[in-house]
């Protein structure tokens, strides 16, 4: 019998993500977006969030998910910077643009 051992994390899909929504409020310098929605599969918990910027325009969010237990919600609430030169958030490995500017 052969045991494989998972190293990937598990990526979570925006259609995975009811009620998503993204919210932008102003500041100084930066906005900041606030995403918010509640993970489909109850067994699973958001376990963390990556941002990676692309092309100096598109901040990409990745948010990953592990096995809730007590330590993971599914409850979507983060916050993240939008730097001014940011026109685009994109989510997910596809890349699919949740807001624009």
């Amino acid at each position: 019998m052969q045991q494989l051992l998972c190293l990937e994390k598990d990526e979570i899909d925006i259609n995975d993500i009811w009620n998503f929504k993204i919210t932008t409020t102003e500041a100084q310098e930066n906005r900041e977006a606030h995403l918010t929605g509640f993970l489909g599969n109850s067994a699973m918990g958001i376990s963390s969030i990556e941002t990676t910027i692309y092309n100096d325009n598109e901040l990409n969010v990745v948010l990953f998910q592990k096995l809730a237990g007590s330590k993971y919600s599914g409850k979507l609430d983060k916050r993240i910077i939008i730097v001014k030169n940011i026109s685009k958030v994109t989510f997910g490995s596809a890349r699919e643009i949740i807001w624009h500017n």
